[in-house]
């Protein structure tokens, strides 16, 4: 999925657990793994290589979802968080697991037992589709409808 649907699930669970910058960074810091594949290939430098890169369903550069994008780096970042705080544990899990699972949704490919290349998911929406659009202003409107006052 594109950024912005990691940046409204981030922002629907910093508003369930008050905690927007945990969430924040938990939702979206797994893609920092594409920079690394990008600067490793040579793309990062070459705009018009990066943009058609970042916007295609396939990945030409073979290893754009690694080191961040696995079920090993989940359980163990998520560990970390419990360690420093039960809440930060929660809130970092959750972010965390919804950047997973949103990525498991669009049609790139995705090893979750990364750096095993042996099993691959791919979900059902096309990157940069209407269903993807579709699916992202869902989860804005989830965040703003948790933002309106409650009436006791």
């Amino acid at each position: 999925m594109f950024f912005t649907a990691h940046l409204a699930a981030g922002l629907i669970i910093g508003k369930l657990t008050d905690n927007y910058t945990a969430s924040l960074v938990a939702a979206m810091g797994p893609d920092l793994d594409h920079a690394i594949s990008y600067i490793r290939s040579g793309v990062l430098f070459r705009p018009r290589e990066f943009l058609r890169t970042v916007a295609t369903t396939e990945d030409p550069v073979g290893d754009q979802r690694n080191f961040l994008h696995n079920i090993g780096s989940f359980v163990a970042v998520t560990a970390a968080a419990f360690l420093f705080e039960i809440q930060l544990g929660w809130t970092v899990g959750l972010s965390y697991l919804s950047h997973l699972v949103l990525d498991v949704l669009d049609k790139a490919d995705f090893y979750p037992f990364y750096p095993s290349m042996r099993f691959k998911l791919q979900g059902p929406i096309k990157y940069f589709s209407r269903e993807e659009t579709l699916v992202t202003v869902l989860l804005f409107l989830v965040y703003f409808w948790l933002l309106l006052p409650t009436t006791a």
